[in-house]
Order: C-alpha cells, then structure tokens, then sequence
C-alpha cells in the first residue's frame, strides 16, 4: 500500500506564495467544508425540538 502524500512545507508560507484571490477562494472552500461537517454533526446530534418531555 502506498503511503499518502504530506505537504511538510508550512501552511503560512504556502499561503504567502498564493495571491489575495487565492486565500480568499481557499478561505472559503475550507470554510464551506467546515460548515458542511457541522451541519451534518448536528443534524445526527438533534433529538427534537425540546418542548416533547416538558411538564
């Protein structure tokens, strides 16, 4: 089995390489995923609205 690839340069100097445009739409693509993985966590994690077992 073949080994996965490791990018070993560091991320800061990876993104001073980059132009504006470049962070901006790597920003957004990481953050898009973040926010996707969230939502699905937290869909999985709901167990009603609250108000079922109120007294």
């Amino acid at each position: 089995m073949k080994p996965a690839e490791v990018e070993w340069s560091d991320p800061a100097e990876r993104q001073s390489e980059m132009s504006f445009e470049d962070q901006i739409s790597q920003f957004l693509k990481d953050s898009e995923e973040k926010m996707a993985e969230i939502k699905l966590r937290n869909k999985d994690n709901r167990r009603g609205n609250g108000y079922g077992n109120r007294r």
